[in-house]
């Protein structure tokens, strides 16, 4: 096992570790180059392999490298869009450096020289259960042929252009039914052992599209069995002001229908729906419930689902000196309630919950 594996082991572990003997290439000296699908490429100058952990969680991957270590500013425009955005984070000599994948992008390969480190990032491939469907652009390979390799697009009508072959039906086949089917083809009369490859360049015929507080907001390929937790992983999860709830969209007969689940019943899977083409999940902001008067820390809290009175006033810091405990104000709306916060203390009432947008004001007490 070389030196760089076993200082990234060290580090992280479990489910979301990298095989990074796989993704570990040594390069020729003087050399960086990276696998030929690669669409961006994060250059990391001077870094010595051992020097590096990785980690990788959704569409986010986690990096370890020295505090003194140069890192691009314009991450987006470094990696030529296949990294969106960043966050760093300085642990004495070591710094934490989080990297949110566009949509569908996954990291490659990972490669070392004397120049230093190279992360390259492609397109996930994720045509092995992604239906074929009109605008999906691909790419054929057919070896031993001239050119050898074909762009190629869906037309309307589902067919494509094979060379040899002409037309043939794509729509609702995954690329490998596709490519199994020019294979069989071509092996009829054309040539002996084809060797054959089919790759989706553009997947723009079967989506969903993820909106609203999420790191990576917009349209994920649908692939079989996508459910809406998978959907926000690929978006790069909760963003930090992503609020409670997740709204999915789906148009029925005619018109849209919307479904409203708990973020935590999400996490967990247990409001999970499979998802179909054209759906929209909205993920909304941040929701808040208001303090006012006689607290150490008046303002905004942000309402959570389980959220009460007797919570939301700690949070606010307490009641002051001057606070009326036993007539504490809670709006909601035109509805006025009047709370007790001894009685409460005491068990003697029950803790009500609070709603998103209510106010509570905590009354001064006479002198």
């Amino acid at each position: 096992m070389r030196q760089g594996v076993r200082a990234w082991s060290r580090w992280c572990s479990g489910a979301g570790a990298i095989a990074l003997a796989a993704v570990w290439t040594a390069a020729p000296a003087g050399e960086l180059q990276g696998p030929v699908n690669a669409v961006g490429v994060l250059h990391l100058q001077g870094l010595k392999q051992a020097e590096l952990g990785l980690e990788k969680s959704g569409q986010a991957i986690r990096l370890r490298i020295p505090a003194n270590a140069a890192f691009p500013e314009d991450i987006a425009r470094a990696t030529a869009g296949a990294v969106i955005a960043m966050e760093r984070a300085v642990e004495g000599p070591w710094q934490t450096v989080t990297l949110f994948l566009r949509p569908g992008e996954v990291l490659a390969q990972a490669r070392w020289s004397e120049q230093g480190v190279a992360l390259f990032f492609a397109r996930e491939n994720v045509g092995d259960s992604y239906r074929l469907g009109p605008g999906d652009r691909l790419q054929i390979m057919i070896l031993g042929t001239e050119p050898g390799t074909w762009q190629t697009m869906v037309g309307s009508d589902g067919t494509v252009m094979v060379p040899l072959l002409g037309k043939l039906r794509a729509a609702q086949l995954t690329s490998e039914e596709l490519e199994q089917e020019i294979t069989r083809r071509l092996a009829e009369g054309y040539l002996v052992d084809p060797q054959v490859g089919v790759t989706v360049t553009e997947y723009v015929s079967q989506w969903v599209l993820v909106t609203g507080f999420v790191r990576a907001p917009g349209r994920i390929p649908l692939r079989g069995g996508l459910d809406l937790r998978q959907a926000l992983t690929f978006a790069g999860g909760f963003a930090p002001e992503a609020g409670e709830s997740v709204i999915l969209q789906r148009w029925v007969d005619g018109s849209w229908v919307s479904k409203v689940f708990d973020r935590g019943s999400v996490i967990v899977g247990e409001g999970n729906p499979s998802l179909v083409h054209g759906d929209v999940i909205v993920v909304p902001m941040e929701e808040y419930c208001y303090i006012r008067g006689e607290v150490r820390k008046p303002g905004p809290v942000r309402w959570e689902r389980d959220l009460t009175l007797q919570r939301a006033l700690a949070v606010a810091g307490g009641l002051s000196e001057l606070a009326k405990p036993r007539e504490i104000r809670l709006y909601r709306g035109s509805l006025v309630q009047v709370h007790d916060l001894a009685q409460i203390e005491d068990l003697q009432a029950p803790d009500p919950n609070l709603e998103p947008g209510d106010i509570v004001v905590v009354k001064r007490r006479a002198l």
